[in-house]
């Protein structure tokens, strides 16, 4: 753009002229115009420690090209230097490269850095009938938390709220409180480091272990952690439980956040008045002395009045019951919990069949493919039999395992076969016939009956 001149009065103004620079969009072309190629990326190649990072591999398919059929593996890296939240995601969409069209697969694993500086992701690889192929490595660098932390932060890193619930809030003196304490948000909830708790002075705190869930909302985790707390009062009279701080570093707006709690009022009851016995014991002494009996001395006041022995004393009985009562507390807690967990597992034993039959018959109508559905109603019956998770094993490795578990060898083939085949349906190409519906499930039914005949034998 050429200079403008501008004339006021007998003043000449002339501007500085500018050049505009228009470059050519040149479209990305695929390396070699390989027809099937694969590459992997993060979206964040600077974040903090404890900041999510999305590993991208993608997998991109030429429109106008069908690969062999057959299963193909992916083989993620190690991830070493991350928290793996082990949460995958799949997404598929068409991108054009070039003068042609491509369809992608693309397969997100959610990190969390836990060491600082320049950290390697290796390659990840793609195997299946028509070769290997490998993504290039990458490279992220990772940036301590700054300066500047608020007393009481733990190490948090997202973005979160606590919350507090008290029930109930009048007790009587051997009653406890339950305090239930929820830290919920966006971050790694699964490994999110405790409050820095406040002295509960004038109360014993009992505490059982969190309890944490997590989930992934538009490709961030977010999810809550529990804790159940039990305060027991040390004296009667109006007691507070104190306000519950947490502190937590925000990534997206680079400083520190502190949250809390509010204080809460309990109202701690005596259980009995204290002055009752000693006036039953007055009351007796005047009624001998209207009745024209004295002593012939004055009896010591010790003697006066009726004490109150040793053992029929209150602190003496909690002395010794008190702790009894904890330790078998504890034992029947533990005992309920793995009871609960046994009967959870028997529970999940008994209707794996029912479940997978159930998820089987749903296919046709929820449109989903039903070579991956017999896959992943036969990876879910045996993981729910077994009583462990089988998700991530190759087929091979899948056949080695149910082997050990008694499955005769032809057994275990068909279920190597028919992962294998729900595998290579989630990579074939958008269209490609992959078999009947009532085909997949028939054999699926069939191995599980024969599954169930084995285990049940």
């Amino acid at each position: 753009m050429s200079a403008i001149r501008l004339v006021l009065g007998s003043l000449a103004l002339l501007s500085v002229a500018i050049f505009i620079f228009v470059p050519e969009v040149i479209a990305q072309e695929p390396p070699s115009g390989e027809p099937l190629f694969v590459e992997a990326s993060v979206d964040d190649d600077r974040p903090y420690v404890g900041q999510q990072v999305a590993y991208m591999f993608r997998i991109y398919r030429r429109s106008d090209y069908s690969p062999p059929a057959g299963e193909m593996r992916y083989e993620p890296p190690s991830f070493a230097g991350f928290w793996n939240s082990e949460v995958s995601e799949r997404r598929e969409y068409t991108e054009t490269i070039g003068s042609h069209e491509h369809s992608v697969v693309e397969l997100r694993t959610l990190l969390f850095p836990t060491v600082t500086g320049q950290t390697e992701i290796g390659a990840a690889r793609l195997s299946g009938p028509a070769g290997v192929l490998e993504s290039d490595s990458v490279f992220v660098d990772v940036s301590p938390l700054p300066t500047g932390a608020p007393p009481g932060f733990t190490g948090a890193v997202g973005r979160f709220e606590i919350a507090v619930e008290v029930n109930p809030t009048t007790i009587g003196a051997g009653e406890r409180a339950q305090v239930t304490v929820r830290i919920s948000g966006e971050g790694n909830v699964e490994a999110l480091p405790d409050p820095d708790w406040p002295k509960f002075q004038r109360w014993r705190l009992i505490a059982a272990p969190s309890d944490a869930d997590s989930w992934v909302s538009d490709g961030k985790i977010e999810g809550i952690r529990v804790y159940e707390l039990a305060l027991a009062p040390q004296e009667v009279g109006q007691l507070t439980i104190p306000a519950i701080q947490y502190a937590y570093f925000d990534p997206e707006l680079e400083r520190y956040v502190q949250t809390a709690t509010s204080p809460v009022a309990i109202s701690v009851m005596s259980e009995a008045d204290p002055s009752a016995a000693q006036h039953e014991s007055a009351v007796k002494v005047d009624d001998r002395e209207e009745a024209g009996l004295r002593p012939l001395m004055e009896p010591p006041s010790a003697l006066g009045q009726r004490g109150i022995g040793l053992t029929e004393s209150l602190t003496y009985w909690a002395a010794w019951v008190l702790p009894a009562l904890l330790v078998a507390g504890a034992l029947v807690w533990r005992r309920r919990q793995t009871a609960l967990e046994v009967g959870l597992a028997e529970s999940r034993r008994r209707n794996a069949l029912a479940n997978a039959r159930d998820t089987l018959s749903r296919t046709a109508a929820s449109g989903a493919d039903p070579a991956v559905a017999a896959a992943d109603a036969i990876l879910a019956y045996l993981s729910d039999r077994l009583g462990e998770s089988l998700v991530g094993l190759t087929s091979e490795g899948l056949e080695r395992r149910i082997r050990d578990s008694g499955v005769p060898d032809d057994v275990a083939q068909r279920v190597g076969r028919a992962i294998a085949e729900g595998e290579a349906v989630r990579f074939a190409p958008e269209g490609q016939e992959v078999g009947s519906t009532a085909d997949h499930i028939d054999r699926a039914t069939r191995l599980l009956t024969d599954l169930e005949e084995v285990f049940e034998a």
